[in-house]
């Protein structure tokens, strides 16, 4: 109806009134427009990155974390990638990330990671890849988190079990349901001995692990909640005495510590905090002597006093 009225004018006052007229609607469709780049753009920061992307690295603990990962990377074909180190990158919280390209067949891909994340191991792929099964490497691990035997639709349901081919010995033992690891996890050496004991809850380590030498000797105890180290740590050595206590919580080193000279004394004592030394660390000699006294503020060294010192 405006627009016939529009036609039926002339000169400036067929001008005038499709100005006006057009006002509302060009308002209107450009309010429209604003309303609907700001719902993509609040979308696009709702959205996490892609694993693997330097705004979402992915979590590892040190370079053999990398490598582990790296290393546990297939395409859905099941061909190991070739890897090699780009360098070091600033990441999206002022951290230093490693970045590194992958290759499979012509394709390319760049994976940035974060290797400060103390006995975190990842267990979801990149897009576009599978990633071995930690504890048994022939079921992989897809997209959805859920684990699947090699050329297998639906997610692995029931006891796997791992045989060396060559001397037809048990490698590694797992319960999964539903595609995820449950239950008590156990690989060995190939002397028959358990070589690892973990236990696992709906994918996740959750209980106290627990790892040995060929000999059957326990070299490491490990309390997990919901897959990070939460609780206390053991380190042994061979002879079985204690060389290191450390406490965790949510993955990093929160609470008391202490290491042993070898006759199991105490070598040195002190705290962490989020995963960084707090407070006084006191050092001591195999006879119990106070040698040093250092005190840390998140992490670094604030003050430090020998033997006469301290006393």
């Amino acid at each position: 109806m405006v627009i016939r009225t529009i036609y039926r004018l002339r000169g400036s006052a067929l001008l005038l009134i499709v100005l006006l007229a057009g006002l509302p609607i060009l308002a209107q469709d450009q309010a429209a427009e604003a309303g609907e780049d700001a719902d993509v753009e609040e979308a696009a920061e709702d959205k996490p990155a892609p694993l693997g992307d330097i705004n979402n690295p992915v979590k590892c603990d040190m370079p053999r974390g990398e490598r582990y990962y790296l290393a546990r990377l297939v395409d859905p074909d099941g061909r190991d990638i070739r890897y090699s180190r780009m360098g070091s990158f600033g990441g999206p919280n002022g951290g230093i990330l490693d970045g590194y390209e992958v290759k499979i067949g012509d394709e390319e891909l760049e994976i940035f990671m974060d290797m400060y994340h103390s006995g975190y191991f990842e267990d979801k792929p990149v897009p576009g890849f599978y990633l071995r099964c930690r504890v048994s490497w022939e079921l992989l691990i897809r997209d959805d988190g859920l684990r699947y035997a090699p050329g297998g639709d639906e997610p692995y349901d029931g006891e796997y079990t791992r045989v060396d081919e060559e001397t037809g010995k048990t490698i590694a033992k797992v319960a999964v349901r539903e595609g995820l690891l449950q239950g008590e996890a156990k690989k060995y050496h190939e002397n028959g001995e358990v070589d690892q004991q973990i236990p696992f809850k709906d994918g996740q380590e959750h209980g106290l692990a627990r790892f040995f030498d060929e000999d059957g000797k326990p070299t490491v105890t490990l309390e997990f909640v919901q897959g990070q180290r939460h609780g206390e740590g053991t380190w042994f050595r061979p002879d079985g005495t204690i060389e290191a206590v450390y406490t965790y919580a949510n993955g990093r080193p929160h609470g008391p510590h202490y290491n042993t000279h070898g006759d199991g004394s105490v070598k040195e004592k002190g705290q962490f905090k989020n995963g960084k030394a707090e407070g006084e660390f006191i050092h001591y000699d195999k006879a119990g002597n106070e040698t040093k006294r250092e005190l840390y503020r998140d992490g670094q060294v604030v003050e430090e006093a020998d033997d006469e010192e301290a006393e």
